[in-house]
């Protein structure tokens, strides 16, 4: 009777993981029944070359997002483990026979890649194969160790393995729910607003950098900038008025596990010179379109000494713009305009947040912020097609032909007088 209760655990734990392993593979980003939907979001990629994750982990080590790649890493290799434990553990036929676990390790992780791609769920990697083939090993290698200690009695095996797995997975589920709980559906995020009576719930009419602040009146930047960099010398100054029947609220948020806490407090005229320097401001105006109705600052949450501003290339590839000199500025946007050799960008600026990751803006609506560029004759042009999320590009030069509304370019150029001149420009295509 203990044996079959035993077994019987171990059964639904084993088809419990699979579960797991379909939710943590097959549908991180979405449901089941959106296969059968047009809500799905669709991505499909995939990598042949072997070991290029390492390749590509050397590289993550020298940026933020070292904690990504090693989690990356690792979670290929331990979500195997199980399977290459459970397996001999319930399996007769597979127990001292370990080559045939790795071989369904192997084959388990084919069909998961393989599923991944053709339902357009995601990337095809062959390294996440690999990885999965070691921890699946990992998994035999640790049955085997026991059946040593425990002298291949099958009964005392799968106690052992049923405590062991009852005991950690506890911890388990805390730190997947903790770490990765948004993505695998164990949590929801949401946002609680306190004080938020007078805010409008339609679209800003303004947003960006405050420059100053008065009872009178508001300047700010159509845009987002640092106070160390020349950035501000391509934004828009606009200067809307204020009266006393302006509210002006200052914006906090607090995180306290999955909500996000955002309160809005009223400010006095006396409390404007507590404002930081390079402060965000969003407004609303009243029917006039010349005073504020409602006014929100908020401090930007960049690190010291800086800030909003536009993202600088990282890292100098081949066919890449030259870099820059110090009289050159390289900066991003999607195309509004084209006429003739003149351009207008929709300008896109990052904002540096203090874990040392950056988030991308883009205003919308009335809140894009226009950039003109001047193109020359000597400008070249270079389209890269990248696809595996960027892992993978390719190169060709193209023309000023080439140029459509809405592609995303990165552009290298030079400030001469009030224009902005293009002397390189990488146009952008995702497959």
């Amino acid at each position: 009777m203990q044996k079959k209760l035993v077994k019987g655990l171990l059964y639904i734990i084993f088809v419990m993981y699979l579960v797991c392993l379909l939710k943590i593979i097959l549908f991180k980003h979405s449901s089941f029944l959106q296969l059968f939907t047009v809500e799905l979001s669709t991505f499909r990629s995939y990598n042949l070359i072997p070991f290029k994750i390492f390749a590509d982990f050397k590289t993550v080590l020298q940026s933020d997002n070292w904690l990504w790649g090693v989690s990356n890493i690792l979670g290929n290799v331990v979500v195997f483990i199980p399977l290459g434990l459970l397996l001999p553990t319930l399996f007769e036929k597979m127990r001292n026979r370990y080559v045939l676990v790795i071989i369904t390790s192997i084959s388990v992780s084919v069909l998961f890649e393989t599923l991944q791609y053709v339902l357009a769920l995601g990337s095809a990697d062959i390294d996440d194969v690999l990885l999965n083939t070691a921890g699946g090993g990992l998994g035999v290698f640790f049955y085997y160790l026991l059946s040593r200690m425990m002298k291949q009695k099958t009964f005392i095996i799968q106690c052992v393995v049923l405590t062991f797995v009852v005991l950690i997975s506890v911890p388990s589920y805390y730190v997947a729910k903790v770490q990765f709980g948004n993505l695998l559906g164990l949590t929801n995020d949401t946002t609680h607003f306190i004080g938020n009576e007078h805010i409008p719930t339609r679209e800003p009419d303004g947003q960006g950098t405050l420059i100053r602040i008065d009872p009178l009146s508001i300047e700010y930047y159509q845009g987002f900038l640092s106070d160390n960099e020349k950035s501000n010398e391509f934004l828009e100054r606009n200067n809307v008025a204020v009266n006393d029947e302006t509210k002006i609220f200052f914006q906090t948020s607090q995180m306290k596990e999955t909500e996000e806490v955002i309160t809005y407090t009223e400010m006095k005229k006396s409390e404007f010179d507590q404002i930081k320097k390079n402060a965000n401001v969003r407004l609303w105006l009243k029917p006039d379109q010349q005073t504020a109705e409602v006014v929100v600052i908020w401090d930007s949450v960049a690190s010291e000494g800086g800030s909003l501003t536009f993202e600088k290339n990282p890292k100098s590839k081949e066919n890449d713009p030259p870099k820059t000199d110090g009289n050159e500025e390289e900066i991003e946007g999607n195309i509004l305009h084209i006429n003739g050799k003149d351009l207008t960008i929709n300008l896109v600026t990052t904002q540096e947040l203090e874990n040392g990751s950056s988030v991308a803006t883009t205003g919308l609506g009335k809140n894009i912020v226009k950039f003109d560029v001047k193109l020359e004759d000597t400008t070249s042009y270079i389209k890269r097609t990248s696809k595996d999320m960027g892992k993978t590009y390719k190169d060709e030069n193209v023309t000023r032909a080439d140029l459509e509304i809405d592609q995303p370019l990165l552009i290298t150029g030079v400030k001469q007088g009030e224009e902005f001149i293009a002397k390189s420009i990488i146009i952008y295509e995702f497959k």
